[in-house]
């Protein structure tokens, strides 16, 4: 019996990459493309595949294809179509768990970061873009101090009690447990 047990992930880099290159977010894809933000996560995560029952191309897969204006099969060749799970679980001995571990150096602490950058995107892709903009505003997600109830009223020609309630309904959406669901397997251990 192995000691460990290992989640594997598997995702679709060809769509990823390309969303990533020209400095898309999943929810500004689906919305250039014409899709839903899950249409793109579902593709990306590999949970859905873009091919109909009916053997053909699903319409959704079309859009986003012709958005980046390529053929389909470029987003979804054979081999990525070819795979039927997009997650797996591997038992391995102590000796497996360390060549990971020492595996482990800075190119996948950024594949990390980006996944809870991506975590996060997505979770705020619920907000309405008041109220994403508050909490950008509020928190400092830019890497600057988050900014006062009164600075954010100024800058957007509200109340600051205005601001206030609108960062709250963005908080409660955000806790609830459809969506801080994604966010756990990132940040809960």
């Amino acid at each position: 019996m192995k000691e460990f047990e290992v989640e594997i992930r598997v995702r679709n880099n060809l769509l990823k990459q390309r969303r990533t290159e020209i400095g898309l977010s999943q929810r500004e894809l689906a919305f250039a493309a014409g899709v839903s933000q899950w249409t793109i996560t579902v593709f990306e995560s590999m949970r859905e595949s873009p091919i109909s029952r009916r053997g053909g191309w699903k319409s959704t897969a079309k859009r986003i294809a012709q958005f980046f204006c390529v053929d389909e099969e470029d987003i979804w060749p054979d081999v990525v179509r070819n795979v039927s799970k997009h997650r797996a679980t591997v038992q391995v001995d102590a000796a497996g768990v360390q060549s990971l571990i020492e595996s482990d150096g800075p190119q996948h602490k950024r594949i990390e970061l980006r996944e809870r950058a991506q975590a996060v995107n997505q979770a705020l892709g619920v907000l309405t873009d008041r109220e994403r903009h508050v909490l950008e505003a509020r928190c400092g997600f830019d890497g600057s101090e988050g900014l006062s109830l009164d600075k954010i009223a100024k800058d957007m020609f509200l109340s600051k009690e205005r601001v206030r309630r609108i960062e709250a309904k963005a908080l409660r959406k955000l806790r609830h447990p459809s969506v801080c669901s994604g966010l756990k397997e990132h940040y809960v251990s």
